[in-house]
């Protein structure tokens, strides 16, 4: 039997995640996030890094990251676009899932107040 197509898409996550107000925000939480006790340095093997060089996203795809975090991940790495992700002597910071949530509900109740 045959899936239709629409069953093999991906959910790229609320969209709160893309809104350019929400990303101003997190802008801001940048420094706290990468100086959280909970964000994790995680290697990259080598020959991994070198196969998504160039591919910052499809990095974070293979390790499983939901696709709403991406972009937050790619700033906490200081990259601005995917294609900035360089194979040499790497090493990704990820922050914990709770704290972007937590910055998530403080935008909602801010932005919904105003």
């Amino acid at each position: 039997m045959v899936n239709p197509i629409h069953s093999l898409m991906v959910s790229s996550g609320p969209d709160v995640y893309y809104q350019n107000n929400f990303r101003h925000v997190v802008e801001s939480y940048i420094p706290y996030l990468r100086e959280h006790p909970t964000t994790q340095v995680i290697g990259v093997e080598p020959d991994i890094a070198y196969r998504y060089e160039g591919d910052f996203y499809g990095l974070l795809k293979t390790m499983r990251v939901p696709a709403q975090y991406h972009w937050i991940i790619l700033r906490l790495n200081n990259m601005v676009h995917p294609a900035d992700f360089k194979e040499i002597g790497t090493a990704i910071m990820i922050p914990a899932v709770s704290e972007i949530e937590n910055i998530v509900r403080l935008f909602k109740v801010t932005h919904s107040i105003t």
